[in-house]
């Protein structure tokens, strides 16, 4: 094969380089915090070049339907198809826990802090409620999984896996941190022997019961150093693809809730519903109703 023949290594060599660079450019900025926002924005921008288009990219808030909130989150992959979008302050949106499949804790450089800071805020997410319905057949999931993407640190990539380890002792199974990885290093995650099959490999574990007896789960390590941006992608699309095929709920409680009512200001009778075809019948019942309108009694 020739040395300038596509293939995906090349390419995705390509992009690491350029978010690298991207990086680069930023990390100087004096002010943490817009270096962290430029941080996100380079991980977006590449996300949103490369997901498929029922998909899209934002930070913000989640929202479940007994109007729980998260935290603000870095990146929040979500299913743009069916989405209502409500805008926050500075480019936020708050999006409904239904359509959002993945979120994404970006850090500039990795710290111990920051591990747990990620794994708090991701276990809160998935904490919060997904609307139940009836899956049609298939490996159709509805949950949402919880990234941390890194640019770089100076924590060697066995000693992050020991505050991964820790973190996942902690949150439990199902409320962990799916994968981290970090950008010309590596990637960690649970990873499962499955009784019949040959050694370990990555699973993504959405409730701590799942899998099948005899399962063996360990914290892995790879270290897959310009290929990370690749795996990246590759676990996020394998999630992304079985995330749940329609969106059947608004992604908010549609019933009035305490602080959503108002001051009723005036109501005009119109007409009852009748299976009755008999007209003066009809008319009873119409007179019937509205007394009782009239009354207050249909409260």
């Amino acid at each position: 094969m020739s040395s300038d023949t596509p293939s995906r290594a090349k390419i995705f060599l390509e992009a690491s380089k350029k978010l690298r660079q991207d990086f680069e450019r930023v990390k100087n900025l004096p002010h943490h915090g817009e270096k962290g926002r430029e941080a996100e924005n380079i991980l977006k921008i590449f996300l949103k070049e490369h997901l498929p288009k029922r998909f899209d990219v934002a930070s913000g808030f989640i929202l479940d339907r007994s109007d729980e909130v998260s935290s603000q989150t870095d990146v929040i992959v979500y299913d743009a198809s069916s989405c209502p979008l409500l805008e926050t302050y500075e480019d936020n949106l708050i999006i409904p826990s239904d359509n959002a499949a993945a979120v994404i804790e970006v850090k500039s450089n990795l710290t111990a802090a920051d591990i747990q800071d990620a794994a708090d805020k991701i276990a809160k997410i998935k904490s919060l409620k997904k609307s139940a319905i009836d899956l049609p057949p298939g490996p159709w999931n509805i949950n949402t999984i919880g990234i941390v993407f890194a640019f770089k640190s100076t924590l060697s990539i066995e000693r992050v896996g020991s505050h991964y380890h820790k973190a996942i002792a902690e949150k439990g199974i199902g409320k962990h941190i799916d994968y981290i990885f970090i950008l010309d290093e590596g990637m960690l995650s649970i990873i499962a022997h499955i009784p019949g099959e040959k050694g370990f490999a990555p699973i993504i574990m959405y409730h701590p019961n799942s899998g099948v007896n005899g399962t063996v789960l360990v914290m892995g390590g790879t270290k897959f150093k310009e290929k990370t941006l690749d795996q990246l992608l590759r676990f996020l699309l394998a999630h992304l693809h079985f995330f749940w095929p329609h969106i059947t709920h608004p992604g908010f409680d549609m019933s009035p809730s305490d602080n959503a009512t108002g001051e009723k200001v005036f109501g005009t009778f119109l007409t009852v519903k009748t299976n009755e075809t008999d007209p003066q019948k009809k008319k009873m019942i119409h007179d019937e109703y509205l007394k009782k309108f009239q009354e207050g009694k249909l409260d």
